[in-house]
Parts: structure tokens; sequence; C-alpha cells
């Protein structure tokens, strides 16, 4: 399972020495200068971005829909990050779709860093940590018996990001 935590530093500045394609009277190049602005961002697993950080902060985000209420056939076991939560154990299924979203997302609740409002239909949305770690931030479900409780979005397996995301570094 990969580490989270994104590790940025503050904006630095560098001068970069460039030639501009030009020739001075006695046929030297003539020099100009051009610079950037940005900041080093490490995000997970150890990747490092150059730009900087632009947008307001929000949370990494993914979406849960409650599609079959049958669990009787085996356990789903839904991770979020780094925990594990199984029908049956971390919540009971209730008599509807309903009632197993809103089990659900008080299951949810209780992570660290993540949160799920009570839902007024199937669906749960839930937020984790702020930051560009979304994309790192694993999403999934396995299923021991043979329904399909629940669709996940994204399907990539992991959270969408959320703020602020690494932009492009300013030139001068």
């Amino acid at each position: 399972m990969a580490q989270r935590g994104t590790k940025v530093n503050r904006p630095f500045s560098i001068l970069v020495a460039n030639l501009s394609g030009q020739f001075d009277g006695n046929g030297k190049p003539i020099p100009t200068r051009m610079g950037f602005t940005q900041q080093l961002v490490n995000n997970n697993p150890n990747q490092l971005q150059m730009g900087l950080l632009t947008g307001a902060p929000a949370p990494a985000t993914a979406t849960i829909v409650v599609i079959d209420n049958d669990f009787t056939t085996g356990a789903a076991k839904l991770t979020i990050g780094e925990f594990e939560l199984e029908s049956g154990i971390h919540y009971t299924p209730g008599g509807t779709l309903n009632a197993t979203a809103i089990a659900l997302a008080a299951a949810i609740n209780n992570l660290p860093e993540y949160t799920a409002p009570i839902p007024g239909a199937a669906t749960v949305d839930v937020s984790g940590p702020t930051g560009p770690d979304g994309g790192f931030i694993e999403f999934d479900v396995y299923y021991e018996g043979t329904k399909t409780n629940f669709t996940l979005a994204p399907t990539t397996g992991f959270f969408d990001d959320g703020a602020p995301v690494v932009g492009s570094p300013i030139i001068f």
C-alpha cells in the first residue's frame, strides 16, 4: 500500500542564463536572463513534481452507490486508504439500500481523515484528506460472495485528487 503525505517546500526562484540567438556588433552572442519560480512537491509514492501549488484546499473524493442489499452469499470488503471495512463486522447492512448506505457512512465517519455525510439515498459521498494525494489513496471493493453490492466512482481503484494541485511554474 502506498504511503500518503505530500511534502512541499516554499516557492523559490532560479535564474537561468540563455542566449537570445542574436549577436552584438563584435559577433558575440547576446545573453538574456530567464528564471522560474517553483516548488518541489513530493507526492506518493516518492513522486517529485516541480511547479506551484494552485487552487483552494479541497479534499480527495470518491462515491459509493449501494446497488444490492443481499450480503448473504459473502462479505463485501471495501478498501478506503489504509482501512478495510467489511460488511457484517464494521457496518451492518440494513433492510433497504438506504439503510445500508447510512450504516456504511457511519463506519466511514469513524475512520481518521475520512468523512461521509449521512446519505438520504443509497449514494455515499466520501471525502478524504485535503491535497493532491487522491490519486494515491486506494479505493476498491472485494466480494467474497456472488453478489456485487456496490458501484464505485472513480473506477480507477483510487480516489479523485483533492486540491491544491501542482500547476505550472511562473516563468519570468
